[in-house]
């Protein structure tokens, strides 16, 4: 779980530069776009991750998957954004409940 805290952090602190530079002058730049794909495409894999089945089956990594992701969206409004924007959340957790 030590490991799923520290990806988390990371990844917020990266939504949160994105977020300050999307906002500003610097929004066009290669980097900054670079870095919202970066971000988008690791979150994707987060999700993906979310409903492969073999996840499924080990409770333990399941949960260490919900706990990585419930820090990450509670990090920052960039973050909690582009998931609400991006991704089915609240449908993809009832489907892993219902199986």
């Amino acid at each position: 779980m030590y490991i799923g805290r520290i990806t988390a952090k990371l990844v917020n602190r990266c939504f949160s530069i994105w977020g300050v530079l999307s906002e500003g002058e610097h929004a066009e730049h290669p980097r900054t776009v670079e870095l919202g794909g970066v971000l988008k495409e690791l979150m994707g894999f987060i999700f993906n991750k979310l409903k492969d089945s073999d996840c499924h089956k080990n409770w333990s990594r399941l949960v260490n998957y919900f706990t990585l992701m419930m820090d990450i969206a509670k990090g920052g409004k960039y973050q909690t954004m582009h998931i609400l924007e991006n991704f089915d959340f609240v449908v993809d957790i009832c489907d892993v409940m219902l199986g």
